[in-house]
């Protein structure tokens, strides 16, 4: 918690001091205990979280404090202990613990504290940590805070490059049929003018949100579903097929490519290691950055089978819009089962598409309303908003038209 409270404050991990007698003169001194110091300090009372070791679980009483949720109080200046609480929420501790699980097998976002307590669409650790160093600052008038600036980061999930095209005569034949004896006589239609008449495919919208991009400046990335077989939910286009390693080698000039791992790497190793090498021959560039498909992952194992990707992207809920681990800015993955800080970044998302969509079953309207709630409170705090967004419920049909909208005003009014 040092290197990542150092890192968050002034840049640079903090040095920690255990006996009185080697603090430094003219410091800025945070006390990290129930003792009483000489020297000039802002104290903080331990809760005992952090010098516990194992997993148990733990009594959470959320209160509100001079207008935010606070855990883990008592009567020290801080008036709780922040480095317990935003170590608790930030590690996932209660994941750790026998929880519930969704319908996709995920640790179900009902479980949570923030959810629990109402906080789920708030960066509550950094509130915090503008409250602490408004305290600091009282204490220390001299104070120099590392600067951060707010940034956005788009991101897409490519799990459907493409609706009709590049998929094989026997795939449309039986997709045609499947349409004609549904009825569905217009999509019929539009698979046929995609296939046979040179008609764009709906969901092929790649240059339209490159020149989205270029307008307002921004720097994507694309993760790319590339499981060898459909299967389940995977069910993109295979990655032998020349258009889906031509269409990343194109998006990989002037983007950061990640891969979606797929449903069926997620349960092997083998799977996960071929689909990364794939990815990496397609985008000529060593692949660093993960999305699991669907989210499909559990603390500690989905953590632990990634560690040679240097980022990951999967920090949030597939059912719910918020902030899974009550943060919006990047930090190091800690796992707490073996107790090790590991190299793992891990990027925490607000906000996606789809669970507008199909979770929250929001109209558009609603949807931008949360989204633009969801960046006025990262703006606030000067963090990091990442959203995801698919290219298939982006396309050129009339809901993908209403959501390509939303996208579009979210930018035209922030950026």
């Amino acid at each position: 918690m040092a290197h990542w409270l150092g890192q968050a404050l002034v840049g640079r991990p903090l040095r920690i001091v255990t006996h009185e007698t080697e603090l430094p003169k003219d410091a800025v001194i945070l006390n990290y205990s129930s003792h009483l110091l000489p020297q000039k300090n802002l104290q903080i009372f331990p809760h005992g979280l952090l010098f516990e070791q194992g997993i148990k679980p733990i009594p959470i009483e959320v209160t509100p404090q001079a207008g935010m949720p606070i855990f883990f109080a008592n009567e020290s200046p801080t008036r709780f202990d922040f480095l317990a609480a935003a170590f608790y929420l930030i590690t996932r501790y209660e994941e750790y613990l026998p929880h519930h699980l969704d319908a996709y097998g995920r640790y179900a976002h009902t479980n949570s504290v923030a959810f629990k307590n109402g906080f789920l669409h708030r960066p509550l650790v950094n509130e915090w940590l503008v409250d602490l160093k408004q305290k600091l600052r009282l204490v220390f008038p001299e104070i120099t805070f590392a600067q951060k600036q707010f940034t956005y980061t788009p991101t897409y999930d490519i799990d459907l490059a493409w609706s009709y095209a590049h998929k094989g005569f026997w795939r449309n034949a039986a997709g045609f049929a499947k349409q004609i004896f549904g009825a569905k006589f217009s999509a019929a239609s539009e698979r046929i003018n995609v296939c046979m008449n040179g008609v764009k495919d709906p969901f092929d919208v790649f240059e339209d949100l490159q020149k989205l991009h270029q307008q307002f400046g921004l720097h994507p990335i694309w993760f790319f579903l590339a499981a060898k077989k459909n299967k389940g939910v995977d069910r993109n286009i295979l990655p032998y097929k020349k258009a889906l390693q031509q269409l990343i080698s194109n998006l990989s000039a002037n983007d950061k490519i990640g891969v979606h791992l797929s449903w069926q790497a997620a349960h092997s190793t083998e799977i996960m290691g071929e689909e990364t090498v794939l990815m990496a021959s397609f985008s000529k560039a060593p692949i660093v950055a993960n999305r699991y498909h669907f989210l499909k992952f559990a603390l500690p194992t989905g953590y632990e089978r990634i560690t040679h990707f240097s980022d990951d992207y999967s920090m949030g809920y597939g059912s719910i819009n918020g902030f899974r681990a009550s943060t919006c800015t990047p930090y190091l993955w800690y796992n707490l089962a073996t107790e090790t800080q590991t190299t793992l970044m891990v990027y925490p998302f607000a906000y996606m598409d789809a669970n507008s969509i199909f979770e929250q079953k929001d109209t558009a309207e609603t949807a931008l309303t949360e989204l633009q709630n969801l960046h006025d409170v990262v703006k606030k705090v000067d963090g990091n908003l990442i959203t995801i967004f698919h290219n298939h419920l982006m396309g050129r049909s009339h809901v993908g038209r209403t959501w390509w909208h939303l996208n579009e005003r979210f930018l035209l009014r922030n950026f």
